[in-house]
């Protein structure tokens, strides 16, 4: 599912938080695929950083990317019960 799209400079570092209490109500996020705590780019060229803040909270800290480029960030994320539930975020970077 894609969660939703956003906006940065080449030169900006921000951080967007991922809840997935409505999905998990009764379990927690045990790890996110691609150890450790990692996810996957495409194209590549974007530096993202992603830290399980709590049992059913995700912080991506993304940075740099090219003007004019579309990224794709996916998240997979597998609950203690063995749910796995996937998500993409486009961050499009412009240099203003």
């Amino acid at each position: 599912m894609i969660l939703g799209s956003v906006i940065q400079q080449p030169y900006e570092r921000l951080d967007y938080d991922f809840d997935y209490s409505d999905f998990i109500p009764n379990d927690g996020l045990s790890h996110i695929e691609e150890s450790p705590l990692d996810v996957n780019v495409r194209p590549s060229g974007l530096v993202v950083t992603p830290v399980l803040i709590e049992d059913h909270r995700v912080k991506l800290w993304i940075s740099g990317g090219t003007a004019g480029v579309d990224y794709t960030v996916e998240l997979t994320v597998t609950t203690s019960n063995g749910r796995i539930k996937q998500d993409e975020l486009i961050v499009s970077i412009v240099d203003y």
